[in-house]
């Protein structure tokens, strides 16, 4: 899965609606944002949902078990593409320090940008049928095109 949308999924999973239920529910609060501290609430949440441990207190969105376990998950393949890139577990970072981490990390360098607009604008149409000599002219075209777009890249 792509990092924007693991870091987007988690940010959803993990609203204020997620954290106010978790408090108002099931007594577990989020108040710290490092990763071992969401893990280990996460888990004691997990828990508590599996035992039915819960305040009949009425909130606005009821939390399911594979809501948690989707944010476990999601939060662990968070932390495994941290490790991947930057060789380091960040289970004393930040949450947001994480976030924007990755998402540096994702962002497309220009070149690789104008390479996809350039693959999108100038695709060939394959389904089309032609006659030879169109074929040729095409071919022409495709060749000059290549050129100029050779001596665009010189400067």
């Amino acid at each position: 899965m792509k990092i924007r949308l693991l870091v987007t999924q988690f940010e959803s999973g993990f609203a204020s609606s997620f954290t106010n239920t978790a408090r108002v529910q099931y007594d577990v609060d989020f108040c710290s944002s490092t990763i071992s501290d969401i893990k280990a609430k996460l888990e004691i949440l997990k828990e508590r949902v599996i035992s039915g441990k819960k305040n009949e207190i009425k909130v606005g969105w009821e939390m399911s078990l594979e809501h948690i376990i989707m944010l476990q998950t999601t939060l662990e393949q968070l932390v495994d593409k941290y490790e991947e890139f930057f060789f380091i577990r960040p289970l004393d970072y930040k949450i947001y320090h994480v976030y924007d981490k990755l998402r540096e990390y994702d962002i497309p360098s220009p070149k690789d940008i104008a390479t996809d607009v350039i693959k999108i604008v100038f695709k060939p149409e394959k389904n089309k049928k032609t006659s030879k000599s169109e074929q040729i002219k095409a071919d022409a075209d495709a060749i000059s095109l290549r050129r100029a777009l050779k001596a665009y890249k010189k400067f």
